[in-house]
């Protein structure tokens, strides 16, 4: 997340917003660069708030947990000779996790 921009400073922003003044206005009275005014008008208009809400990371794991991994240990004890598809797929099955090849290759 950037750098925020202090309290006062951004409650002057948006009592101008309230005033319609002009952005040039805003940044000569303020006393911020044009880009942060326009940063901040934009993430008002798409978010309501000044700054955009913290998003957590949406997509595979970066690693396996120690209780995933001794289950694919397990599943593995059974089927020596399993691809990684067929291991990705009983993750996927049994813990409702999804993680790439390259993931399950790194772990075992």
């Amino acid at each position: 997340m950037s750098k925020q921009i202090p309290q006062w400073q951004l409650h002057q922003i948006l009592v101008a917003f309230l005033f319609d003044w002009s952005i040039k206005c805003i940044t000569a009275a303020i006393k911020l660069y044009l880009s942060t005014i326009y940063q901040i008008q934009l993430n008002l208009d798409l978010y309501g708030e000044a700054y955009p809400p913290y998003n957590l990371k949406i997509g595979r794991l970066r690693a396996i947990d120690k209780v995933y991994e001794k289950a694919l240990i397990a599943y593995l004890e059974d089927r020596l000779t399993a691809f990684l598809n067929k291991m990705a797929w009983f993750l996927w099955d049994d813990y409702d996790i999804i993680v790439s090849f390259l993931l399950i290759w790194r772990t075992l």
